[in-house]
């Protein structure tokens, strides 16, 4: 029974010093990026064809000249920001995070230095944690039929549920790996 105690003492006291949370974080954006490359290489997953048709134009028309290039070759670039940013989550829980790799020439092998890796962290994990919660939130309610549902522009809801769900999951994940890297690596 003691050791038992002490296990949950343990285990209550360091469950947010835990590297699961940047895991979890890197995961979460993975459906996002898959979804908006299925989008960009032109299969129709969760819209109709007349709403992919659009975005397609948007993106290749209206969208400045380096995202339309991605974008005709398959790259939508809001996947690629959500491969970084899944990458960040990675940083604060892998040794990478805190010594660049020694195949990086003349910083390798050197600490990373603690700003680099928390900035974009704390900053990335808190506006997704605002942007993302409450909608979120309001997507479930108004699958559960407590709100109205807005007209989603020939969206499926399950894309919504994917997307800010995944942005929500992203930010808080994202905050709770940035807290145990900066417990983990702070000054004695």
């Amino acid at each position: 029974m003691q050791t038992e105690t002490n296990l949950n003492k343990q285990i209550s006291s360091t469950w947010y010093r835990s590297k699961l949370w940047g895991h979890i974080a890197a995961v979460s954006m993975l459906p996002y990026a898959l979804l908006k490359t299925l989008w960009a290489i032109d299969i129709n997953v969760g819209m109709t064809l007349e709403t992919l048709a659009i975005v397609h134009t948007g993106m290749t028309t209206f969208a400045g000249p380096i995202i339309g290039f991605l974008y005709r070759h398959g790259m939508d670039i809001t996947a690629i920001l959500a491969i970084i940013a899944s990458l960040l989550s990675l940083s604060l829980v892998r040794s990478w995070g805190e010594v660049f790799p020694s195949w990086i020439p003349f910083i390798g092998k050197r600490h990373v230095p603690r700003w680099l890796v928390l900035t974009p962290a704390w900053l990335g994990g808190l506006v997704f944690t605002f942007i993302g919660g409450p909608i979120a939130i309001s997507n479930l309610l108004q699958s559960l039929g407590v709100v109205e549902t807005p007209d989603s522009e020939g969206i499926d809801m399950w894309v919504f549920h994917l997307v800010y769900g995944g942005f929500f999951i992203w930010g808080i994940t994202t905050c709770l790996a940035a807290l145990a890297y900066q417990i983990r690596t702070r000054k004695q």
